[in-house]
């Protein structure tokens, strides 16, 4: 965080503690929308909740504006703190001086729109600036660390085997249906199919035409978007009628079929001549290299990711592209193999800054006609891929701090300490950003704090293990796989749990 972005954290901390102790733009203003569950939140701390269908079939807008959240708002307008944002009064509460989400967002995302967000009271019809929406949980990959709610592959899987039986941390029984469809239609969360109609999703596309005029940024998830009719619906509209204010991402595991991956290709050139959006990035999420990867994200080519991912980087630089991590135990092994080959792009791609770009302009004709014309392919963008690390919280038993500090933090900290080691510095620009590395260090404090001053903690990590020793011998029998094959580095581990 630089100086100037502290400073309007710090100014909008005020005015919102002038409103209220618990107010927050983003609560109006930003939205995500499952829309394969019909489930909704505002900000990724709090937890989605479901939207009542009777209230979508009576006013389209409540995908967002619902009951619940409705009451969450009018909590924050009388300076009470509702409870499913309590990641940022802990924050908040642990130390005053902390910068929380709360005041970061509300700054950097929505500052511009504070008088107009609290003049809407509790915004019955308000239409936010920042739209994430998943349309379906259509998905050709069965993620270690997903499930059912945002993959059919999960589903057809889950239908299709005895349940996974883990035991609950809380009654110390084995009664845990891990991921049971019986479970999720319980609670109304299971996915509607992609093939089925959708009130939710046609509630999105009857509130599209008065979205899309106040749209700053949107972004598509999934399951995997390239794999929804309704995503090329939405890129269709975008090309008849163009959004060049619109900052457009997508998430995207870079193994759709290759018809859908070139309809995308075909959008992104036809962006390049025509201004259809102001920026595209895409992001795409890579846990490990090779084998590791693909066991981790079951159903992933590695190969054709990575050759997808370079395509874009050496022919579309017009496209931002950001790898995400969700850290996991199995991380662990292969995590430093994956950031020496993204430091090696980043290296052959990323350009100087200040005095440096300006002399190597003059040059660079010259060195690429005389000298090794793969180094000196640097220059087309500040940078070609960024990356963005976050450890896995659930399961608990994939998490980081299942394993020993023993086994984690050794490598835990070569994976930090060769990101600090490799920081852009100065006008070089071609490692690491210093927010990246810090992304790695928080994986670490996770693996080292997590436990300290919890006089449970030993008993629970023992249920954590043990139920990372059943998971993993359930889906290799399920997927004929050999956990030990692909993860030599972890057999030590994985055998010594009782």
């Amino acid at each position: 965080m630089n100086e100037n972005e502290l400073k309007r954290a710090l100014d909008m901390k005020d005015k919102l503690n002038k409103v209220g102790s618990g107010f927050c733009l983003a609560k109006w203003d930003q939205v995500t929308m499952h829309l394969h569950n019909g489930m909704t939140h505002s900000c990724h701390h709090p937890q989605p909740h479901k939207v009542d269908l009777e209230e979508v079939k009576r006013n389209y807008k409540a995908i967002h504006n619902d009951t619940e959240k409705l009451k969450q708002r009018e909590a924050m307008l009388k300076g009470e703190r509702p409870s499913p944002c309590d990641y940022c009064w802990r924050v908040e509460d642990n130390n005053k001086d902390a910068v929380s989400d709360r005041y970061l967002k509300s700054s950097n995302l929505f500052g511009h729109r504070f008088d107009e967000i609290l003049k809407s009271g509790l915004g019955e019809d308000h239409t936010p600036e920042y739209v994430e929406v998943s349309f379906s949980n259509a998905c050709n990959l069965k993620c270690t660390y997903c499930g059912p709610h945002f993959s059919s592959k999960w589903v057809a899987e889950q239908e299709a085997n005895d349940p996974i039986m883990l035991t609950d941390a809380v009654t110390k029984e084995k009664s845990w249906n891990y991921h049971g469809i019986d479970y999720l239609k319980s609670i109304n969360e299971l996915p509607i199919p992609a093939k089925d109609y959708n009130p939710y999703v046609e509630a999105f596309w009857k509130w599209w035409p008065e979205l899309k005029g106040n749209l700053k940024t949107l972004r598509v998830t999934g399951g995997e978007p390239l794999m929804s009719k309704d995503t090329f619906k939405l890129l269709k509209l975008i090309e008849q009628d163009p959004m060049p204010e619109l900052e457009l991402g997508m998430n995207t595991n870079l193994n759709a079929p290759e018809k859908n991956w070139q309809e995308l290709i075909e959008f992104i050139k036809r962006n390049e001549d025509q201004n259809l959006v102001k920026k595209i990035t895409l992001y795409t999420s890579l846990d490990g290299w090779g084998k590791q990867a693909e066991y981790i994200r079951s159903g992933l080519d590695f190969n054709l990711l990575w050759d997808r991912l370079m395509y874009m980087i050496e022919n579309h630089p017009s496209v931002d592209n950001t790898i995400m991590t969700a850290y996991s135990l199995l991380s662990l092994p292969s995590y430093k193999r994956m950031l020496e080959e993204v430091l090696a792009v980043k290296r052959k791609y990323n350009r100087y800054n200040g005095l440096m770009e300006s002399r190597f302009n003059q040059y660079k004709n010259w060195f690429h006609e005389n000298s090794d014309p793969n180094f000196w392919t640097r220059n087309e963008k500040a940078c070609v891929v960024h990356l963005d690390i976050s450890p896995i919280y659930f399961p608990p038993f994939l998490s980081v701090t299942a394993a020993h500090k023993e086994l984690a933090m050794p490598y835990l900290w070569d994976q930090y300490s060769f990101m600090m080691h490799n920081l852009t510095l100065g006008e070089d620009n071609r490692n690491f950003y210093d927010f990246e590395a810090e992304k790695m260090g928080r994986v670490a404090d996770y693996s080292y704090y997590n436990g300290i001053g919890y006089d449970k903690w030993d008993s629970d990590q023992k249920i954590h293990t043990q139920n990372f020793k059943r998971f993993i011998d359930s889906i290799d029998k399920r997927r004929g796989t050999d956990f030990c094959k692909v993860f030599p580095e972890l057999e030590e581990y994985y055998r010594g749990i009782k």
